[in-house]
């Protein structure tokens, strides 16, 4: 039962992480082209917005790392849940 809520954890977890930093990271990309005569006067804006890309790009990956693991440990669990009623069944 402890691994059942592991796994749903990282599935959670990992949406949540993955949502909020595709947020970030189209925000980073598009906020930059609809302000562009700002950019032009300010060139740390630019850097700040390069940033947000960066961070939402590695975000989605954490997030899909996060996702990745729950689904390795889910299919861990239902195949040792197979094994254990393999075994009782002999």
């Amino acid at each position: 039962m402890k691994k059942e809520k592991k796994y749903r954890f990282y599935y959670i977890f990992g949406t949540i992480v993955t949502i909020f930093s595709i947020i970030i990271l189209l925000i980073g990309i598009f906020v930059p082209m609809s302000i562009e005569e700002i950019l032009a006067n300010n060139s740390i804006i630019g850097w700040v917005f390069f940033g947000l890309v960066i961070i939402g790009a590695i975000g989605s990956f954490f997030g899909t790392y996060l996702l990745k693991k729950g689904n390795f440990l889910k299919i861990n669990y239902d195949a040792n849940k197979e094994k254990d009623n393999f075994i009782n069944k002999e």
